[in-house]
């Protein structure tokens, strides 16, 4: 396999494309997937990384590349991209007519716009059956999927830069959420306080697990005390806490 697209949560697709095709990394080409026709950006792949693929018995599915994206296409992605906007405020203003407890993440669209996705976060279940319903009459012959995702995925998906000034790990290269609690702050000598250790999703940081192992090993001495924050009458542990209904991957 010579190239690659990256599709869903951070999984790089290897792309079937004919011998007397030659694509350039970063290009805009049009492939089918699962949901649909989609506008996805193309990358080179290592000979060593498809090697390990081939080789692999969990290879992620092969994608078939359709076409590249010519002026036209280019023209049409932008306003896809204009009616995901109108789409998201027809489809919150249902959500406020309905009186649901949801809160309006994200708005796509396939690129043959024949799917809809509205991504969704939500502390409870929502029954939004009558929702569909409008939503079905407001868009014609298209079909329509609400996805309900925690506020770990809202951040992967919104993206953006933490706090060391690098984008968001959830939105550039992690695949699953891994359990983070507490202990792995303080075995690390890092203070207990949300400003420090909390992302911009409210949970714990991610990279509280990248090196955790070192200080249990006894490799790295922590250079900072623990429990500096002082002031936590008005602190919910229990929101710093991995969120456990946040989706594993497939937004």
């Amino acid at each position: 396999m010579r190239y690659a697209v990256n599709y869903i949560k951070n999984t790089f697709h290897p792309l079937s494309v004919p011998e007397d095709v030659n694509l350039e990394s970063g290009q805009m080409v049009l492939v089918k997937t699962e949901k649909g026709e989609e506008a996805l950006k193309v990358f080179l792949v290592n000979s060593q990384i498809s090697q390990i693929w081939e080789q692999s018995g969990k290879k992620p599915e092969v994608l078939e590349f359709l076409r590249t994206l010519s002026q036209r296409d280019m023209q049409t992605l932008d306003d896809i991209k204009q009616e995901e906007v109108t789409a998201f405020f027809k489809c919150q203003a249902l959500i406020k007519q309905h009186k649901l407890n949801m809160n309006l993440v994200q708005c796509r669209f396939t690129f043959d716009k024949r799917k809809v996705t509205f991504y969704y976060t939500s502390p409870e279940r929502v029954d939004f059956r009558a929702l569909l319903k409008d939503l079905t009459q407001t868009f014609h012959r298209v079909r329509i999927d609400l996805r309900h995702i925690g506020v770990r995925d809202e951040t992967s998906l919104l993206e953006g830069a933490g706090v060391c000034g690098k984008p968001f790990c959830c939105s550039s290269f992690l695949r699953k959420f891994a359990a983070i609690n507490l202990k792995l702050a303080k075995d690390q000598g890092m203070p207990v306080a949300p400003g420090k250790i909390s992302g911009t999703c409210g949970r714990l940081l991610c990279c509280l697990t990248y090196e955790h192992q070192n200080y249990v090993d006894g490799s790295i001495k922590p250079t900072t005390t623990v429990n500096t924050y002082t002031d936590d009458t008005n602190i919910d542990i229990r929101q710093l806490e991995d969120d456990r209904n946040s989706s594993t991957g497939n937004v």
